[in-house]
């Protein structure tokens, strides 16, 4: 059937993003494949003007979410085009969280998650610059959850334009134009300003983050709320700056 043929190339795109952060040496937690679908499923939109998935991707607390988003994880899992390895929370000794991968004893080798990355992109018509823009997310957010909650929650179109627990709308994202990768030449005056904007923007915004958690926390939650943010309200518990920078946080549970 139509539904089960759309999961199916979802459940491929989940061992691609996997197999991509393989490749960067990234071994992704739970809510960044998450955030990673939510980005593929834009750009999608933005490179095609045809969604990846027919989620209804909503504006939860930390970003885009969906409940569909952790079956498919699960499914892909259980078909073993991934692997999820629990481990011990350093905050809480009864809990988990689970790391996640590309199957070792499918992919032996680099050079064998290489091909297996390329046939995949072919065999499910990524486009090019999908492909490109996809692999730059995971390098840059591979290993930053952190980084990757604060690109999504505030860079992205549908959830600039979303309010608290609305659906996002992805008719909001804008099409891929060719004319407007072309750059512009600033003046030095003019990309200093452009800065100094961008900074006041971002703390701003960083501050009306945190005046929304804490409403979120005081208001009384409905059960469907509930039940889609009890596997994501540990993340700040879970939060580590290592010393590389890095942030290690645990994932949902599966």
């Amino acid at each position: 059937s139509k539904g089960r043929d759309m999961n199916q190339k979802v459940l491929k795109h989940i061992d691609y993003i996997v197999s991509l952060a393989g490749e960067e040496d990234c071994k992704l937690t739970t809510i960044r494949v998450v955030k990673f679908l939510y980005l593929m499923d834009l750009l999608y939109v933005k490179h095609t003007g045809k969604r990846l998935t027919t989620w209804n991707w909503r504006f939860w607390d930390f970003g885009p979410y969906c409940e569909e988003s952790l079956d498919a994880i699960k499914q892909a899992v259980s078909k073993n085009l991934i692997t999820s390895t629990s481990h011990p929370s350093k905050f809480d000794e009864e809990r988990n969280y689970d790391l996640i991968s590309y199957p070792k004893d499918r992919i032996l080798y680099k050079n064998d998650l290489e091909k297996h990355i390329t046939q995949l992109a072919k065999n499910l018509s990524i486009p090019t610059m999908i492909q490109l823009e996809m692999k730059s997310y995971i390098k840059k957010y591979g290993n930053d959850t952190s980084g990757l909650l604060d690109y999504v929650y505030f860079q992205t179109e549908p959830m600039q334009k979303a309010k608290p627990r609305e659906s996002l709308d992805f008719s909001t994202v804008s099409q891929d134009d060719p004319s407007s990768l072309q750059p512009t030449r600033l003046s030095q005056k003019k990309i200093k300003k452009a800065k100094e904007a961008i900074k006041r923007m971002k703390q701003k915004m960083l501050e009306e983050r945190e005046r929304f958690q804490e409403s979120i926390k005081s208001e009384r939650l409905s059960s469907d709320y509930i039940k889609g943010m009890d596997i994501l309200n540990q993340l700040e518990e879970e939060e580590e700056i290592n010393d590389s920078g890095s942030a290690s946080i645990a994932s949902l549970k599966g």
